[in-house]
Parts: structure tokens; C-alpha cells; sequence
């Protein structure tokens, strides 16, 4: 994967602790699960390794509609992207 590519992909997960955090405080589960699922598929073909099981974490959370399963994991996620480099 070309690093464009990767800084596009990251800068899109960035967007997306807003757009969960509004979905978390909407208690929009199926956001939070759609979400997770997707991200844990895309994470690795990006490079990514380590957002594949924070997204997992988060899907099965938001699926089971676990309030503080699912707001640790965006925590997580919150935290694991912030970490993320190029």
C-alpha cells in the first residue's frame, strides 16, 4: 500500500472518533458495529495490524449493546489511532 494511500485511510479513522463518539452518545449501536466491522476488514490491508482487534472489540460491544464494553473500546480506538504513524 503507497503511503498516500495509508495517510488517506488514517486521516479517515481520525474522522471517525467523532462520528462514533456522536454515535456512542446516541446510543446508535448498529453505527458502532457496522463501524467496527468494516474497519477490523480494512485495517490490515493498510497496515494497520494493531486496529484490527480494537475494531473487533468494538463490534462485538456494540452488537451485544454492552454501554461499557463499547465505550472502553472507542476509548481504545480513540487511543490506538492517535498512536498510529506513516
Amino acid at each position: 500500500m503507497d503511503e498516500k494511500s495509508r495517510r488517506n485511510y488514517l486521516g479517515r479513522r481520525y474522522a471517525d472518533i467523532e462520528v462514533l463518539t456522536a454515535a456512542f452518545l446516541n446510543r446508535n449501536f448498529r453505527v458502532l458495529e457496522i463501524a467496527g466491522h468494516q474497519i477490523k476488514g480494512s485495517a490490515r490491508s493498510y497496515g494497520f495490524d494493531s486496529l484490527t482487534g480494537v475494531a473487533t472489540k468494538l463490534e462485538d460491544s456494540a452488537r451485544e449493546k454492552d454501554e461499557e464494553g463499547t465505550m472502553a473500546a472507542l476509548r481504545e480506538f480513540e487511543n490506538t489511532v492517535k498512536l498510529l504513524r506513516i
